[in-house]
């Protein structure tokens, strides 16, 4: 019975998705550094267009957010857990670039992203609020829903992978 509570209050201080009061500005620094990482930026000339990991297309910079995996403001405070540094809170594994709807159901636990078991590089979106389901993922004339979403692979490039440990947490947490 110990243990069982033990297990609950350490689950509950590990939880940072909250809701929490983020920062409007983003670093666009640490932005360019994911973009770069995750080869999401626009080849075209002046372009300053990103690519969403979880749609894999070319968005206006401030409709794709830099979302840490693992919040910034923590930082860095309990990723010893995972045997990481709290240092590990820029680095670009712990980011990753999503649409801003994507990203405020992610820290919303209405979606998580799952790491296949027999292929750890595929990384899938799992909507987990039925009533986002049928919710339009972006203000705009096309119809995808979050619900058609449901299954999409993560774009990364081969060999840059997010902390798949701390997706995982995420992900038992949301479930």
């Amino acid at each position: 019975m110990v243990a069982k509570e033990v297990a609950i209050q350490h689950r509950l201080r590990m939880d940072i998705w909250r809701p929490s009061k983020r920062t409007a500005i983003e670093d666009e620094k640490l932005k360019d550094i994911s973009i770069v990482y995750y080869d999401r930026g626009s080849k075209k000339k002046n372009s300053r267009d990103i690519k969403c990991m979880v749609l894999n297309k070319f968005y206006k910079r401030d409709e794709v957010r830099n979302s840490h995996i693992w919040k910034r403001a923590t930082n860095g405070s309990g990723l010893e857990e995972f045997n990481l540094h709290e240092s590990d809170v820029s680095n670009p594994r712990n980011l990753l670039l999503m649409c801003v709807s994507i990203e405020k159901a992610f820290d919303n636990k209405q979606l998580c992203l799952l790491v296949d078991r027999i292929k750890p590089e595929q990384i899938y979106v799992k909507i987990l609020d039925p009533s986002l389901k049928a919710v339009r993922v972006r203000n705009e004339s096309s119809s995808l829903t979050f619900g058609d979403i449901d299954g999409y692979e993560l774009e990364h490039p081969v060999g840059k992978y997010p902390f798949r440990r701390i997706l995982d947490f995420h992900a038992k947490l949301s479930f």
